[in-house]
C-alpha cells in the first residue's frame, strides 16, 4: 500500500497498527471494514520530517484483503511513460495535525 512517510511518525508500534479496507466513514462502522495487520513500513529513504520532502513510503500487510463489494484493488495503466503527468490519490489522513481528513 503506498501511504505518506509522517505516516510512521506517530508512537505507535507496527505491531499495533493495521491497514483497513472498506471504511467509509471515521464516526460509523458498516461491517464492511477488514483489518489486517501491518508487517513492514518501509520511507523513502531521504524522507525529510521537517520539510517533508519524499515524504511517501509502502506498507506491506501480514496477508492479503478478501476482495469483495466494498474492498476492490486499485486499477493501474498496463504500461507507459507517466513521469511529469498528474495523478489523482484519495485517503484518510491528517493533513494538519490534530484535524483528520477525508477524501
Amino acid at each position: 500500500m503506498l501511504t505518506a512517510a509522517h505516516c510512521r511518525q506517530v508512537p505507535y508500534e507496527l505491531s499495533d497498527m493495521y491497514l483497513v479496507a472498506g471504511q467509509h466513514s471515521f464516526s460509523e462502522t458498516t461491517g464492511d471494514e477488514e483489518f489486517v495487520p501491518i508487517a513492514e513500513f518501509a520511507s523513502h529513504r531521504e524522507y525529510d520530517s521537517v520539510t517533508f520532502e519524499n515524504d511517501i513510503a509502502l506498507i506491506r500487510a501480514r496477508r492479503e484483503f478478501t476482495l469483495g463489494t466494498n474492498i476492490k484493488p486499485v486499477c493501474l495503466p498496463e504500461r507507459g511513460d507517466f513521469a511529469y503527468q498528474k495523478g489523482v490519490v484519495s485517503g484518510w489522513g491528517s493533513q494538519i495535525t490534530g484535524k483528520n481528513t477525508g477524501g
